[in-house]
């Protein structure tokens, strides 16, 4: 798959093909089904997406942590044999332009798409003032045929990426595991901590590096992958409340049942989010601590254990 910086040269490598904009947080289960619909249309398939998210620019004051890194996307995409992924920077001149003069310059006269495949609340400019009867009216005086796609949706509604949001920020790994498809990670790096894991018989690695949303507050059973390993672990995002700590939420992990000594810090690494075992809670000694530990690295376990037999059913008889 080509990634493509200069979007105005896109004619190049994309045009006669099919296209689909949007932001793709997360490339959950929903925007897969737009990828499937934009690969029925004519070669070659690009996606185009914006990059830092425009909540980035366009409200600075706000927090905005993205649900994976860009690099996450079009890894993705290379996997669904998707041919090109454009990324075009956005800025505060371009969300000044009008949408259709941005269908113009970005697409008519850009990626000269035949087809253009959208999600079916897809909209553009100022609070998407131009939406789905604008966008087919542009297109049809361009020759450029719009295909909507329906949502996919659920017994909640619509699959989207705010309901994968809210259910991390909610601790719900599970549930936001279900609409992506796949299970939700933070990657980061390997940095040195204050080394209290190694007395409480639980060694820990933390993360740093990250500006992806952590899950909420709490106990996770996990994998962690290292290198070409791949780890059973227990986690913990949360601030220490045992200890006398500076409050900074962090990611610490404790891979089981593996001696810790070969990793280094600033190795990368990944940690995947395979269900949510307690609260994040302060002890009263130590001891309490370490006994709760073994107790969530048997939960854990269970928990790694029950997403294997689970993929065992789920695989189709040779």
């Amino acid at each position: 798959m080509q990634r493509i910086q200069d979007v105005r040269g896109l004619n190049r490598i994309a045009s006669g093909g099919s296209l689909t904009i949007g932001n793709f947080d997360g490339l959950h289960l929903g925007h897969r089904e737009l990828i499937r619909a934009l690969k029925k249309g004519p070669t070659p398939h690009t996606v185009l997406t914006f990059s830092p998210h425009p909540v980035k620019i366009l409200k600075p004051e706000v927090e905005y942590q993205p649900l994976f890194r860009r690099d996450d996307l079009a890894e993705q995409l290379d996997i669904l044999n998707v041919d090109a992924l454009a990324l075009l920077p956005f800025t505060l001149e371009l969300s000044r332009l009008e949408a259709e003069k941005f269908l113009t310059d970005f697409v008519a006269n850009g990626v000269r798409p035949r087809r253009m495949v959208l999600g079916y609340d897809f909209g553009l400019g100022r609070g998407r003032s131009l939406g789905s009867e604008g966008i087919a009216n542009w297109a049809e005086k361009h020759g450029i045929e719009v295909l909507h796609v329906p949502p996919l949706t659920d017994e909640a509604g619509p699959v989207s990426s705010r309901r994968v949001r809210e259910y991390l920020i909610q601790g719900d790994v599970t549930m936001a595991n279900k609409l992506l498809g796949r299970s939700y990670y933070t990657m980061g790096f390997i940095e040195s901590g204050a080394g209290r894991g190694r007395g409480l018989s639980a060694p820990t690695i933390n993360l740093s590096g990250y500006e992806t949303l952590l899950p909420r507050i709490g106990v996770y059973a996990t994998r962690t992958h290292f290198l070409n390993q791949t780890l059973d672990s227990v986690s913990n995002v949360g601030v220490n409340p045992t200890f006398e700590t500076d409050g900074r939420v962090r990611l610490e992990t404790h891979i089981l049942d593996v001696n810790l000594g070969e990793f280094r810090p600033l190795d990368p690494i990944r940690v995947e989010y395979l269900g949510r075992i307690r609260d994040e809670q302060k002890f009263s000694s130590q001891q309490d601590l370490k006994n709760q530990i073994q107790r969530d690295i048997l939960k854990a376990k269970e928990i790694l254990k029950g997403q294997d037999e689970a993929m065992d059913r789920d695989q189709p008889n040779s």
